[in-house]
């Protein structure tokens, strides 16, 4: 959330497959198309946990 608006994080940075069909199938290799958490460590490095291709 940002504001009183959400951002779409995978679709903001381009990290959505060109060719998906964004209809839930799995993610392709090297994109995060279906982020389900980010996280910072205690080192400050940002995670990002997909469904399909992991942290």
């Amino acid at each position: 959330m940002q504001g009183n608006s959400i951002v779409n994080f995978s679709y903001k940075n381009g990290l959505i497959h060109k060719n998906s069909p964004k209809n839930g199938n799995p993610s392709p290799a090297e994109t995060l198309e279906h982020v389900f958490v980010i996280q910072e460590d205690s080192d400050g490095n940002i995670w990002f946990g997909d469904r399909d291709t992991g942290v």
